[in-house]
């Protein structure tokens, strides 16, 4: 693993750096295990509450928001007058994408904490 750290920006007075290992979870992706068909699963489905559908929602507009700013960045990267500043595009290209990989994990994460909360209500009703 590539322990190196490298600044990737400032935001609000806080610094966020992404490691060498973040860097490559975030371009290889989040391997889910486990998983079965759906036919095949015997647990009971998950059913978001209101709360978390909201939750998710917002994360998802905030996705989309970002894939928008890094398609116009791709768009002001590829034009020919702007070849000196092609580092400062990828390098906010990156931030973007980081960004982004961190709220695709928060929305897995309210799924879970969702139905955690969900099987546990299951398991005092038995």
């Amino acid at each position: 693993m590539e322990y190196t750290r490298v600044m990737v920006a400032t935001k609000g007075g806080f610094t966020q750096v992404m490691t060498g290992e973040m860097r490559n979870l975030m371009k290889k992706g989040v391997k889910p295990s486990r998983l079965v068909p759906a036919k095949d699963f015997k647990g009971p489905k998950l059913e978001l509450d209101s709360i978390s559908a909201n939750e998710i929602k917002g994360l998802k507009s905030q996705i989309a928001s970002i894939n928008w700013q890094i398609k116009k960045l791709e768009f002001r990267k590829s034009l020919p007058a702007n070849s000196s500043r092609i580092a400062e595009f990828e390098a906010e290209i990156e931030r973007l994408q980081f960004e982004m990989f961190e709220l695709q994990s928060n929305i897995r994460d309210v799924k879970i904490a969702c139905y955690k909360n969900q099987t546990s209500m299951l398991d005092l009703e038995v």
